[in-house]
């Protein structure tokens, strides 16, 4: 027997996971840590991490409006210390 918790995020998609045999508690415990994290709000969305540092550094720097020189010193400081 599985258990799947799920629940309904606060964009109004449904999410879900799954448990295996004799962990009923833990997606009690699971199901319970995600409503009062909505409640506290201080709900982080699972999927929300998938967007990686890179992409994230290359779209905020393209969206900055300061000096070009400034934009390329920051576009090499990213790609020498940050990006792997």
């Amino acid at each position: 027997m599985r258990y799947r918790a799920r629940y309904v995020a606060p964009d109004g998609s449904e999410r879900s996971k799954s448990f295996t045999d004799k962990q009923k508690r833990l997606a009690e415990a699971w199901l319970t840590q995600i409503a009062a994290d909505m409640t506290r709000g201080q709900y982080i969305d699972p999927s929300a991490g998938k967007e990686t540092f890179r992409e994230f550094a290359t779209r905020w720097l393209a969206s900055q409006t300061t000096d070009p020189s400034t934009i390329v010193n920051m576009e090499l400081r990213f790609r020498l210390h940050a990006f792997p």
